[in-house]
């Protein structure tokens, strides 16, 4: 995994190390980021 994925992943609750796949930890990425959006 790339330097910048773990990074990502360690930037957002509740990516866990476990995820397997960057299209799932990406997923989790971007629900993530939405659910900030609508927060403002």
């Amino acid at each position: 995994m790339s330097e910048r994925m773990k990074f990502l992943q360690d930037l957002v609750p509740g990516c866990n190390k476990k995820v397997t796949g960057k299209a799932v930890m990406l997923d989790e990425i971007i629900h993530y980021v939405q659910s900030l959006q609508r927060q403002f």
